[in-house]
């Protein structure tokens, strides 16, 4: 169970504890922000990883269908496309590596601790 509460954005042991401080300090230093998102991160995986859940041990034998055999799915235009562009990202990211080296230190530069 440990590593499905890992999965799903909340740390089970002593790494909850450690986000919570993580999300306090942030909340103390006006990043409300930050903690909405993080917040909205696990909500939105755990209702995922629930939803995974539920799918595998709480469907009604009634609603299984078996899965056709052989063959390849349909073609998705949209899912070629998102694939496509998060491949030229991934690869453009390793000739681009300098810029991005660059913004993460001006980032890390304009922090204030």
């Amino acid at each position: 169970m440990g590593v499905h509460a890992r999965l799903r954005g909340i740390p089970a042991d002593r790494r909850l504890r450690r986000q919570f401080y993580v999300f306090a300090a942030a909340y103390e230093h006006g990043w409300t922000w930050l903690v909405i998102v993080g917040v909205l991160a696990t909500l939105v995986s755990l209702y995922y990883y629930l939803g995974l859940v539920r799918t595998m041990f709480m469907r009604r034998t009634e609603d299984l269908q078996l899965a056709p055999i052989g063959g390849s799915p349909p073609r998705d235009a949209l899912l070629q496309t998102a694939v496509v562009a998060c491949l030229v990202v991934t690869v453009g990211s390793f000739f681009a590596v300098q810029p991005l080296i660059d913004f993460a230190r001006h980032a890390a530069n304009s922090l204030s601790f």
